[in-house]
């Protein structure tokens, strides 16, 4: 749906943190990708979702966001739904997809400047066995990521209208280890995989004195073991003016090891997810902006390297506007199911943990 809105305040998605704390045999436990939520909804609320298929475990996650007041500012949200399934092919079997897919918008009268900027999003997955071969029913609703990306490009002009690009990268292969232990404890990669991805896309929208929008990308290289990277982005810009940051992509993929066949087996379980961009630092003749990206893999999971890009907006918004940041902190828990080995079955609530819920709403 689509709709043309002046409110007060206007909220900005920054970006997510989302990390799994429960640790067995003092190694963290990662997990696949069945579900994933982080966005604002309209009644300026951030949602929170993510699962973990066998092993339970628990999550603080985190939501970035700035919270905007302008004269003449207005916001019209799209919400792109986008429905596929895929197939694993090549004998090093991996599936993936890029879509992309244009998103319209109608800016009132008199917006001379715009913003296209990423809301949010809500993955979800599911294994079907009637989608699978015969001989090879579904393991699980989850996959081990290989790549992951979101991106909206910054639009242009078509009559009264603007036009961007939403594109989407996603791929998805088996570990190293082919699921857990070879031989002993194997979990098959599934041949396909249905996926239900909603992406929120904002235009924010004003006169020229109100809004100026500048975009930055940078990109990180290494362990996937290393922490978050944070690059720091020098921007021009008039640093008298109020700033603020909204994010415009990301993109992770994992790079093989080595050449040996196993090695080339990219598919990973996962501890954390974190992108984001930061609140900008007004400096002389300009302003700085941290970038974040961080997909981090405990030392039970094969290593890899890892190549990640964040792709933001500036805004130097008019006079008089007020601008805030923050972050803001969910909790997520879920037991094991009575699949999960007895070594790692796990059933708690309570301080620290929290109640159990695979999905949280936060007021800002």
């Amino acid at each position: 749906m689509c709709e043309h809105r002046r409110v007060d305040p206007i909220y900005l998605w920054r970006g997510f943190r989302h990390e799994w704390l429960r640790e067995v045999l003092g190694f963290r436990l990662p997990h696949r990708i069945s579900r994933l939520h982080s966005f604002i909804d309209d009644e300026g609320a951030f949602r929170f979702a993510q699962s973990t298929g066998v092993d339970g475990n628990y999550m603080r996650p985190r939501g970035r966001w700035t919270a905007l007041r302008g004269s003449g500012l207005a916001v019209e949200r799209r919400e792109v739904s986008l429905r596929w399934h895929d197939e694993v092919e090549g004998p090093v079997p991996e599936a993936r997809v890029a879509l992309r897919e244009p998103v319209r918008f109608a800016p009132p009268p008199g917006a001379e400047a715009f913003a296209v900027l990423l809301h949010g999003f809500r993955l979800d997955t599911r294994c079907c066995d009637a989608h699978q071969p015969a001989d090879r029913p579904c393991n699980s609703n989850g996959f081990w990521p290989v790549e992951l990306g979101l991106r909206v490009g910054e639009g242009r002009r078509e009559g009264g209208e603007v036009v961007s690009e939403l594109e989407v990268e996603l791929a998805r292969g088996w570990t190293p280890t082919r699921g857990g232990v070879p031989f002993i404890e194997e979990k098959p990669l599934n041949v396909r995989l249905d996926y239900a991805l909603e992406v929120g896309v904002t235009l924010l929208s004003g006169p020229a004195a109100q809004l100026r929008a500048t975009r930055a990308r940078s990109e990180v290289f290494g362990s996937a073991r290393a922490p978050t990277r944070v690059t720091p982005v020098e921007r021009a810009a008039d640093a008298e003016r109020p700033l603020a940051t909204g994010l415009t992509g990301f993109r992770f993929a994992f790079e093989a090891p080595g050449s040996a066949p196993w090695l080339r087996r990219r598919g990973r379980y996962l501890t954390t997810l974190d992108f984001g961009v930061d609140a900008p630092r007004a400096g002389e003749g300009g302003a700085t902006v941290a970038h974040r990206a961080g997909v981090w893999i405990p030392r039970s999971v094969v290593g890899t390297d890892l190549r990640a890009e964040v792709e933001s907006a500036l805004l130097e918004l008019g006079p008089g506007a007020e601008v805030t940041h923050g972050e803001t902190e969910g909790s997520l828990c879920i037991h094991s199911s009575d699949q999960a080995p007895f070594f790692s079955h796990w059933k708690k609530t309570g301080p620290g943990v929290g109640p159990v819920q695979s999905v949280d709403r936060v007021e800002i």
